[in-house]
């Protein structure tokens, strides 16, 4: 995933994006190793809580709000339950977008401060390697040297 975010950072392809990556993001192990399990937990929350806080609000909405709770009222709701699973699901079909991205979006973020810390540092030095090769083969993209 972050071998496309070389290739657009530093114009190159993407074989040598892959690798370049690994080399910035060796420097990076601790929180990268932090960042993988966080980020699917900190998105099932962000959809689970949401999802959930909407289906309470609809309920209870549907439960204190006169103009739903009346039986004299047209528009009387006898199950909050069923208001309240359909909010929910409401919720969660907004919601799930949003924190999808979250994964790509803090990948990106530790990418580039990796980058920029390494830049800083001057352990990034742009070196000219000339490769004749016509295609990228499966060996060249991992890093060996046949």
């Amino acid at each position: 995933k972050v071998a496309y975010l070389d290739v657009a950072l530093n114009s190159i392809g993407f074989c040598e994006a892959s690798r370049h990556a690994a080399e910035v993001l060796a420097h990076e192990s601790v929180a990268e190793v932090a960042l993988g399990p966080a980020t699917p937990m900190l998105q099932l929350a962000g959809v689970g809580g949401i999802s959930t806080a909407g289906g309470l609000f609809a309920m209870w909405l549907s439960r204190k709000w006169l103009l739903f709770s009346d039986p004299s009222s047209d528009r009387f709701v006898e199950d909050p339950t069923a208001i309240a699973v359909v909010a929910a699901a409401i919720c969660f079909l907004i919601t799930w977008p949003f924190l999808h991205i979250f994964d790509t979006v803090s990948a990106t973020i530790l990418y580039c401060m990796a980058t920029e810390e390494m830049r800083a540092s001057g352990q990034d030095e742009e070196e000219e390697v000339k490769d004749d090769r016509p295609f990228c083969n499966v060996g060249y993209c991992f890093g060996s040297s046949s």
